[in-house]
């Protein structure tokens, strides 16, 4: 008889090797279980799941999101890569709303229209915005993130208004300029940028929460089918993302670097990649060096400070003086992917202050204290992107 390895029998190995499978027969049995446990998880957590079915669905995709992979960490302790959630249920409403749209719930989102939308467009856009909540989510584990904080089971649905054409976006309130826009009640901003302090974020104020977007901004036929190419991913990511955070009381660069962090984070790979949208955000940087627009006529705690209407007027023309955007996504970018856990823990203190009402002032400081204060913020944040090779200029800190 022949022997194995390091002279063991073959009837040894044969029995081993049989007893595995019975171990994985075992495994796999026991993940079954808990599968059918978590499903009578969701019917117990909810009784009156016959007569509430948003309610259930609700319950059920925070089910399936707290079983799913768990985001992965880089080495510095934040996300590289968010599982993308599976295909979104999706329910059509048979009535039109007061306002005689067309209702599509899914699980987080109620997306109304003038017209019927086609089934794949309906399709690519419910899952584009559950995928923005489920990052955003993700990040809420990590920072401070006042709407990811709330109770799934609480927290009003959120609401997406497409519309066909770009004249009846601006009628509804559409910014000039723009081609989708997040709307709220709350988000006020005094002239330096900063929204009022203490605005509470109650469940009226939340209802009134809106993004807008028109057709031709996403790639839809003004019939509400789908043109030759996928449904633009970033721009609904990015008002979606401003809906998701519901940063009330952050100053305009905040509110816009995480859109725009988020925005241009790719779903590729069944994942939400942070890692590549890292790589996308110093790609744009460096077009916008290279074109002369990140020479800043403005300090680091000047932009911090600067108001809504300055931000807007350098980044949304269609010829850009300062690149303001790219310039918001490169502060979280350094925060987030290029200083390690001090700029992490940079980001923390100050989101945290912030949702605190802490005063803008206290909270900047917070945010540069890790770093000897402003000036020396300054000089690391310069530094690192000329590190990758992006020319960033900025005007002295005083």
């Amino acid at each position: 008889m022949e022997s194995g390895k390091a002279g063991r029998p073959d009837s040894l190995i044969l029995a081993e090797a049989m007893m595995n499978c019975r171990l994985l027969s075992i495994l796999l049995l026991g993940l079954s279980v808990c599968r059918a446990a978590a499903a009578g998880q969701a019917v117990e957590l909810l009784p009156n799941e016959a007569t509430n079915p948003r309610r259930a669905a609700r319950m059920a995709y925070e089910l399936q999101l707290a079983t799913a992979a768990p985001p992965a960490p880089a080495a510095n302790g934040w996300l590289t890569k968010v599982p993308l959630p599976a295909p979104a249920d999706i329910t059509r409403l048979p009535s039109l709303d007061a306002n005689g749209e067309y209702v599509c719930i899914t699980p987080h989102y109620r997306i109304t229209c003038p017209l019927r939308l086609g089934d794949e467009a309906l399709r690519q856009v419910a899952d584009i915005f559950e995928a923005t909540y489920t990052a955003s989510r993700a990040i809420g584990e990590k920072l401070p993130v006042p709407r990811m904080r709330r109770s799934p089971d609480s927290a009003p649905d959120m609401h997406v208004r497409l519309v066909p054409t770009m004249e009846e976006y601006h009628r509804l309130g559409g910014v000039p300029g723009s081609s989708g826009v997040y709307q709220s009640s709350r988000l006020i901003y005094s002239d330096n940028g900063i929204a009022p302090e203490n605005q509470p974020c109650t469940e009226k104020t939340l209802k009134q929460d809106t993004v807008l977007v028109a057709f031709p901004a996403i790639g839809l036929n003004e019939d509400g089918s789908l043109n030759e190419h996928p449904v633009n991913t970033h721009l609904l990511v990015h008002e979606g993302t401003h809906q998701c955070f519901i940063y009330n009381n952050l100053p305009i660069w905040a509110n816009e670097g995480w859109a725009e962090y988020v925005g241009a984070s790719p779903h590729v790979d069944g994942a939400v990649d942070f890692e590549k949208g890292f790589a996308l955000i110093s790609a744009r940087a460096r077009r916008s060096a290279a074109a002369g627009r990140l020479n800043c006529p403005f300090s680091l705690e000047d932009f911090f400070t600067m108001s809504k209407e300055k931000m807007y007027a350098m980044g949304l023309h269609s010829i850009v003086e300062t690149d303001t955007y790219a310039l918001s996504a490169m502060t979280m970018a350094f925060f987030l992917h290029m200083d390690g856990t001090r700029g992490i823990e940079a980001m923390q203190n100050y989101l945290r202050a912030r949702v605190n009402c802490v005063p803008n002032e206290r909270a900047l400081s917070m945010l540069s204290a890790p770093y000897g204060g402003m000036v020396a913020l300054q000089r690391t944040f310069i530094a690192a992107w000329n590190a990758r090779h992006i020319r960033l200029q900025m005007k002295e800190q005083q």
